[in-house]
């Protein structure tokens, strides 16, 4: 796909995917952008002030994860204030549509965003300024077809001695995409309580979010619990698995409490089954209390990794006593 005045070399780096939660009426899209321009993404924390079809906006690396409201708007673009106003998101027979409109140089940069689309139509319309002066307003219709969002927890992996959960999962992850069994999006690191005494060392566990066609999602599952089977080192392997786009509030709960004390298999089965998750393990179980957790912090890598106030509080604590003894 083209666009009048970009370079073709310039659309390639940019790409949007979609997917779809009916039951709370909300797309999210993940936009694609060069990693020079991450910067760009910094706009959608305004926007959100300034219209109401975006519901939230997180950013990680050179990715903008947006969460939309399926309705309309019929507010228009505001020059310097609101350059790119979304007007309409809706569903319908396996495509989502988005109607975007931009001015200035947001005529461009929706443009890229954009890319990707199943198809495109543009519009040209014009906009009344201040003092008489109108300004060419870009209305660009999109479709995209839905994918789902599924997310993999995979804990203990690996032994005292020998390998790297983290490892397991990011290898798993890239196998899946260079498969063309779904879209590896991001990996995710959650360190949870460190005086687990059954830890191996850092009591981490890892979050692998997929976007797939629907009619291929449960393949994508069986896929990586295959490959987490025959690369583990272990015999406590666990593998939690969520699909949808948002975190239950009751997982994140879940995942909160074990950074900060033990949690016994029962809990998180109990948890799992109050979320429609679901737990694997191939002999014993520990391994699936660290799944579930790395599930509810998936969507906020800063609090995946830092410990619990609890923690945190007593390393400062310590530090501080270590530098006054120090200085007597």
């Amino acid at each position: 796909m083209s666009f009048k005045g970009i370079d073709q070399t310039l659309i390639n780096q940019f790409f949007t995917r979609i997917a779809i939660d009916e039951t709370n009426g909300l797309v999210e899209q993940i936009v694609y952008l060069p990693i020079q321009f991450a910067s760009a993404g910094h706009l959608f924390p305004w926007l959100i002030q300034t219209q109401s079809l975006i519901h939230s906006f997180t950013m990680e690396a050179n990715k903008i994860f947006l969460s939309l409201k399926l309705g309309k708007d019929d507010s228009t673009c505001i020059p310097s204030l609101r350059p790119l106003m979304f007007k309409e998101v809706s569903y319908n027979d396996g495509f989502v549509k988005l109607v975007v409109e931009g001015l200035g140089g947001l005529k461009s940069l929706i443009q890229l965003v954009l890319a990707g689309a199943h198809q495109i139509d543009f519009q040209r319309s014009a906009l009344q300024g201040k003092r008489g002066k109108k300004e060419e307003v870009l209305i660009c219709t999109a479709y995209y077809p839905v994918l789902n969002k599924v997310t993999i927890g995979l804990d203990d992996t690996d032994t005292s001695t020998i390998g790297d959960t983290y490892l397991t999962a990011l290898n798993i992850g890239q196998q899946i995409e260079s498969e063309g069994r779904g879209h590896f999006l991001k990996l995710t690191v959650t360190f949870s309580y460190p005086r687990n005494p059954f830890k191996t060392t850092n009591n981490a566990a890892s979050a692998m979010t997929f976007l797939v066609d629907p009619p291929k999602t449960d393949r994508l599952i069986r896929s990586v619990i295959d490959k987490a089977q025959h690369a583990t080192n272990s015999r406590e392997t666990g593998v939690a698995i969520l699909e949808g786009l948002t975190i239950p509030s009751r997982l994140k709960s879940y995942a909160t409490h074990c950074k900060g004390r033990m949690v016994e298999v029962s809990e998180a089965e109990r948890t799992a089954k109050a979320i429609n998750a679901r737990l694997v393990s191939f002999d014993r179980d520990r391994g699936m209390i660290g799944a579930l957790a790395s599930l509810g912090f998936a969507n906020d890598p800063q609090k995946a990794i830092i410990p619990s106030l609890k923690f945190r509080t007593l390393f400062k604590l310590g530090n501080s006593f270590v530098r006054v003894k120090e200085m007597f």
